[in-house]
């Protein structure tokens, strides 16, 4: 799969939006795509971090019901 492909297909978008980075190499390519995912993945943590401290403003026998409404599950 080429790298802009994969790119693509992390940002959910088709590989047409992109044409505009075929003047780029494979290896520039992959290395948008490294940083991207590196903020996607430190967006993440910080979501999490965010959603465990706001619990600390809520009782203890609360927590627990609210993570689930928040998060899921």
């Amino acid at each position: 799969m080429s790298s802009l492909l994969t790119l693509a297909e992390r940002l959910k978008v088709p590989a047409a939006d992109l044409a505009m980075l075929k003047t780029y190499d494979e290896a520039q390519i992959a290395q948008i795509d490294g940083v991207i995912g590196d903020a996607f993945e430190a967006e993440d943590q910080a979501f999490g971090r965010a959603v465990e401290e706001s619990l600390t403003f809520l009782p203890r026998l609360i927590r627990p019901i609210a993570k689930k409404l928040m998060l899921g599950g």
